[in-house]
């Protein structure tokens, strides 16, 4: 007899969501903020342009962590398109190693800010 197991969809991410710090893309030339990003993609919200579903396009700007933007290739495919809520699920399809030094500097600071806020406050999830 053939069994599955079922995971939520949180447990079957690959790479875990972050929510600090915000980083900023460029996508259709204009900037945007993601609380919602990892090394596997991103959520924007607030998008009013044409990507839909599927489409396939290249990220070429990422802001570091000084708010300048470096040139990146990064191909990415549109994953979720809701035009009500005007969100935008973005997944990379591969990094560039600028890119990946990039997303991984915005990761320590998440870490570092985490470990601040935990001394600060030692009994906050």
């Amino acid at each position: 007899m053939d069994e599955s197991v079922m995971f939520p969809i949180e447990d079957r991410r690959r790479h875990q969501r972050v929510s600090v710090p915000a980083i900023t893309l460029l996508v259709d030339g204009r900037p945007y903020a993601s609380h919602n990003w990892s090394l596997g993609g991103f959520m924007i919200e607030g998008y009013e342009g044409r990507l839909t579903p599927g489409a396939l396009f290249t990220l070429d700007r990422i802001a570091m962590l000084d708010g300048t933007f470096a040139e990146v290739r990064v191909p990415a495919r549109v994953v979720r398109a809701d035009a009500a809520m005007q969100r935008l699920v973005i997944g990379f399809l591969a990094l560039d190693e600028r890119a990946y030094a990039i997303l991984n500097e915005h990761m320590v600071e998440r870490m570092r800010v985490l470990k601040d806020r935990q001394r600060i406050s030692p009994d906050a999830p």
